[in-house]
């Protein structure tokens, strides 16, 4: 009877190890590297984890790889030259056991294209061209690109650096930019907008339900329009910065605490309109908003 116990134990413990052992020998690791060119274009897609592109000073692709156990067909990975791809094969109904972690080293000056469903993006030493898209997944972004274009429709968009044109796109996901662009677009429908910086030529920045915080220099050559249907609107600019800015807004307040001048009636007597120009001309700024509050204040 003794000797049943302990072989019932035995089995339990048996029993026991495997199943703590089977999350770990249910992961499995891969690289694989080919030769690309240093300027190559480059998709990238992974629906579900994280994937984490590095740029490098090497005329090669290299992709490390930890895949879930539902990632059945594994890592698919190929090209040579001008082009390259590589994308994990997986079940799209976002079970956890789907789930790569991923990094991929490319050439800096390559162009990118990266994509994902919950998947977090981020993007680290790439000089050329970023075009990342995903659904509810994070992206981070950093460095000085030539392009970069970000999308996502719940996910959170931060960029640290800056790009010759730059787009980032959100449904209710926030959106922080630090650095600055000559052709900079940001647009939301609910997501916070937080933008800084000293190297803004022009600016298009937009939401519906957002608010906007802007804090940052503004080139005096440039073209600059914020805005928003019921967002607050906070704009703060250096003293003195030369510039043309016009506010209008239909039904929302206007709260001035950059110079002494004080709203007015709108042309119709309805909303409010306030226009501050400094004696040497400079930047033009529009800002328009329905019904949220306009503040313009110093940094």
């Amino acid at each position: 009877m003794r000797l049943l116990v302990q072989t019932r134990r035995l089995l339990s413990l048996a029993v026991l190890a495997c199943g703590v052992a089977a999350p770990l020998s249910a992961q499995r690791k891969v690289q694989r590297r080919i030769a690309v060119d240093g300027d190559a274009s480059i998709r990238l897609w992974n629906n579900f984890g994280s994937i984490r592109v590095v740029g490098w000073d090497r005329d090669s692709l290299v992709v490390t790889a930890t895949l879930g156990r539902a990632a059945e067909g594994g890592l698919r990975f190929g090209g040579q030259g001008q082009f390259a791809k590589m994308y994990v094969d997986a079940p799209t109904d976002g079970r956890a056991d789907a789930a790569a972690q991923i990094e991929v080293h490319v050439p800096r000056r390559s162009r990118v294209w990266v994509k994902s469903m919950t998947a977090d993006i981020e993007v680290v030493g790439v000089v050329g061209a970023v075009d990342a898209n995903s659904v509810s997944g994070r992206m981070r972004i950093s460095g000085a690109l030539r392009e970069l274009n970000a999308e996502t429709m719940d996910g959170e968009v931060e960029i640290d650096g800056t790009a010759t044109v730059l787009r980032a796109k959100t449904a209710s996901g926030g959106i922080r930019l630090r650095g600055g662009g000559d052709d900079v677009g940001l647009t939301t429908v609910s997501g916070a907008l937080f933008i800084s910086g000293e190297k803004f030529q022009g600016a298009r920045v937009e939401s519906v339900t957002g608010d906007i915080h802007f804090d940052g220099r503004l080139d005096r050559n440039g073209s600059f329009t914020f805005e928003s249907h019921s967002g607050a609107i906070d704009l703060a600019f250096p003293p003195e910065m030369p510039a043309l800015i016009e506010i209008r807004s239909f039904a929302g307040e206007i709260h001035n605490q950059y110079t002494k001048a004080s709203p007015t009636p709108g042309p119709t007597g309805r909303g409010r309109q306030l226009t501050v120009a400094s004696e040497l001309g400079g930047a033009s700024v529009s800002v328009r908003s329905f019904k949220g509050v306009v503040t313009l204040r110093r940094r």
